[in-house]
């Protein structure tokens, strides 16, 4: 029989503590108080009777024992979620109840289209849309399986698997009609800057860049959705920056829309799949390999046949 204190909540907090370098962040990641969280570790080292934490080292380090524990703590609660799950469904499949977090053009875009062409390997998927930001914590606190990101963020948590799949450039999108020089911020910047909010990793980025490039550009609208912001910028309320895979999303607009590339101030972001290591064997791998010869045979190649200047832009990731 295991010890009392050795039980599975106590070794996820125990991983996410190791994951994100710190009580105080695993502690606000899951909702509860510092002290819950120190309360879970002390229990796990009294149950084992092992020190898992070097605690006079800064930042957070393992001992030998915290090692071997979180290197088979993953292992354990993949295990105890697809236990769960199989019990709930009374059914044993492999990879059941799968659930996939995509940013939300790319949820939009080619979603449907993996759960479709991998059908025979996930059976009870989820997709789940939303911002990066609390995706990734989503990710984290395994209640997310496997991630789509436009982010970085997750590139030095340890444990973790990736997968780059494409970068694509951010480009200048006006009204159809619009008459000013596209590629003159002087100039730009006389006509609205229709804004992403910073709730997104895309409008996190975006604002980066134009503090860099040193723009003072007044707005007055700001939308967490590709579509808003698009149909916003067709109807000539102002203009914005944006991705080739946004513009894929609200492909019906463009007859609308004025889309030019960026001629100083270049600047792109990278899409990957980022999981837990080692949880779901080549799923990930293939996921990523799916989502990028769809992109690549047929999602991009409708925005080609109107742009076709961006095809070059396009960067496409080799998988080993």
């Amino acid at each position: 029989m295991l010890p009392a204190g050795f039980d599975i909540r106590a070794i996820q907090i125990f991983v996410l503590v190791v994951d994100l370098g710190g009580m105080t962040p695993a502690a606000s990641s899951l909702g509860i108080s510092q002290s819950a969280v120190s309360q879970a570790i002390a229990s796990l080292e009294k149950s084992t009777d092992m020190q898992l934490f070097n605690r006079n080292i800064r930042p957070i380090s393992l001992t030998s024992a915290g090692d071997r524990l979180y290197l088979h703590g993953n292992t354990l609660l993949t295990a105890a979620k697809n236990t769960f799950n199989e019990v709930r469904s009374k059914e044993l499949k492999s990879f059941s109840n799968v659930t996939i977090a995509m940013f939300e053009s790319f949820a939009n875009t080619i979603g449907h289209l993996i759960t479709r062409d991998l059908s025979d390997q996930l059976e009870n998927c989820q997709i789940w849309s939303g911002n990066s930001p609390s995706q990734h914590k989503e990710l984290l606190n395994h209640e997310v399986d496997i991630l789509v990101t436009a982010s970085r963020d997750l590139d030095d948590v340890p444990g973790m698997e990736h997968y780059d799949i494409f970068s694509e450039p951010f480009l200048i999108v006006c009204p159809q009609d619009y008459s000013g020089q596209t590629n003159n911020f002087d100039e730009l910047k006389k006509f609205p800057f229709i804004r992403y909010t910073t709730r997104s990793s895309m409008g996190q980025r975006i604002e980066g860049q134009v503090k860099r490039m040193g723009l003072d550009l007044p707005s007055s609208l700001r939308f967490d959705t590709v579509t808003g912001q698009l149909k916003a910028v067709a109807n000539g309320m102002g203009w914005c920056m944006t991705t080739p895979l946004c513009l894929l999303q609200e492909i019906h607009l463009l007859e609308r829309l004025h889309v030019v590339p960026l001629k100083t101030g270049k600047f792109r972001r990278e899409i990957s799949l980022v999981t837990r290591g080692h949880e779901f064997g080549n799923l990930p791998k293939t996921i990523a390999g799916t989502a990028q010869k769809i992109l690549k045979d047929h999602a991009f190649p409708k925005l080609f046949n109107q742009f076709n200047w961006i095809e070059e832009e396009i960067k496409w990731s080799t998988f080993d």
